[in-house]
């Protein structure tokens, strides 16, 4: 009896040896794993400021890169026209982080805009996209997208869009800025309940139109497969409130298409 009593502490000691062990081990991977992220992301923090640093003392007159549009507005998985970044940064259903933007759209004209950067690029149609960066709490890192992705195709002004009201339909837009039809698009991939859901919690179904004179948001329900206007926001100091911050879209006047 006395030596099955030994063998059984025996057996219990070795077999708490190894759990510590392993739970050393896991420990340690977990400290070594961290550690390589925070290199990664020093890395990334890295790369964007050498970035933006190339690009801030860009001329006024610059070549936009152009890209095929469809690939262009797919947003790759780090954008999506009509939905508010920030919240997709919350969600995480969108790589917001500018690395992989950068990876998949280099060589976009930066600008430094009232509260961060933006960056240009060129569809092969004729089409401008602008992507927002804000520091994040003000520590001037910039890592992620802010705001909404803006399209643009021809500069226009507030006075063109007087004509629309409350109950017209997402087409009679298309007639004034065809760039909406990106949006209308985006909004046909979503079932009813979906759609309803960003729209109800304010970060999504809405088209944004960067006019000569201020930006104009219209926000959109859906009825009977039909997106009616809902509401207007126009703002002629080009700010509006987005998920996160208030962000202001005022972009350089030799940026607007030409």
């Amino acid at each position: 009896m006395k030596q099955k009593n030994i063998y059984f502490i025996v057996g219990v000691s070795v077999a708490l040896t190894v759990l510590v062990v392993l739970v050393l081990v896991f420990a340690n991977s977990k400290a070594k794993e961290k550690n390589k992220q925070q290199e990664v992301f020093g890395v990334q923090e890295q790369k964007f400021a050498e970035t933006i640093a190339s690009y801030e003392n860009s001329p006024l007159e610059v070549e936009v890169p152009i890209y095929d549009e469809k690939i262009l507005l797919s947003g790759k998985n780090h954008f999506e026209l009509g939905k508010d970044s920030g919240k997709l940064l919350e969600l995480q259903e969108r790589d917001l982080m500018s690395k992989y933007i950068f990876e998949d759209y280099p060589y976009g004209v930066v600008r430094k805009s009232q509260q961060g950067y933006y960056i240009m690029y060129d569809s092969d149609n004729g089409v401008r996209l602008y992507l927002y960066f804000l520091s994040e709490k003000n520590n001037m890192d910039y890592k992620y997208i802010s705001g909404f992705p803006i399209v643009m195709k021809d500069t226009l002004t507030y006075k063109e869009f007087k004509s629309l009201e409350q109950g017209n339909t997402i087409e009679d837009v298309e007639k004034i800025d065809m760039v909406t039809n990106f949006y209308q698009a985006n909004f046909d991939s979503y079932e009813n309940e979906e759609f309803e859901k960003i729209t109800s919690e304010g970060y999504g179904g809405f088209s944004v139109h960067l006019l000569k004179d201020g930006i104009l948001k219209i926000i959109y329900e859906r009825v009977k497969d039909e997106y009616i206007i809902k509401e207007f926001i126009y703002s002629e100091d080009f700010k509006l409130n987005c998920f996160n911050d208030e962000l202001n879209f005022e972009i350089n006047e030799n940026d607007y298409m030409k």
